[in-house]
Order: C-alpha cells, then sequence, then structure tokens
C-alpha cells in the first residue's frame, strides 16, 4: 500500500511540474505573439480591405442596430465632408504671410 501511495505522490508532483512548464510556455506564447503584432498596421490593412470594411459594417450595425448606425454613419459622412470642404478651402487661399 505505501509504494502505491509514494507512486501516486511522485506521480502528481510531476502532473504539477509539466503543468507549470506548460503554463510558462503559454504565457512566453501569449508575450511573443503580442509583440509580433503591430496594431495599427493590422488596424489599417483591415480597414483597407474590402473583406475588412465589410466586417467592420457588420459588426457595427449588430452592435448598434440598423437605424443607430445609420444616424452614427449620417454624422461621420458629414463631419468628413465639413472636414475635406474646410482643407480645400484653406489650399485655395494658399500659404499664409505675416
Amino acid at each position: 500500500m505505501s509504494d502505491r501511495l509514494e507512486s501516486l505522490a511522485a506521480r502528481r508532483e510531476l502532473l504539477v511540474a509539466r503543468g507549470a512548464v506548460q503554463r510558462a510556455r503559454a504565457a512566453l506564447a501569449v508575450v511573443t505573439l503580442r509583440e509580433s503584432l503591430q496594431w495599427r498596421r493590422s488596424a489599417a490593412a483591415i480597414a483597407n480591405s474590402p473583406r475588412g470594411r465589410s466586417a467592420l459594417m457588420a459588426i457595427a450595425l449588430s452592435l448598434f442596430g440598423g437605424t443607430r448606425a445609420g444616424r452614427i454613419l449620417r454624422v461621420a459622412a458629414l463631419g468628413i465632408g465639413v472636414f475635406r470642404l474646410a482643407r480645400s478651402l484653406a489650399r485655395a487661399r494658399g500659404p499664409r504671410r505675416p
């Protein structure tokens, strides 16, 4: 009986040690993955791809609903239009002279 208990205790210690090693490896893999991802470049790539834009639109529609997303898009389009108008007017005036 004692040999069996010692065997079980040794097996348990081995399994606990293996679990600790696997957790350390997983933590290292997460850190490596996090360092390899560059979020700005990834976000720009998603926004510039047609599939990415449609996925973002689908997510926005599912989160906000059709009418709320429509309102948000109208406001965003208006803001972009005003920005472009102001930029073109500023360029048309030419450089400022002191």
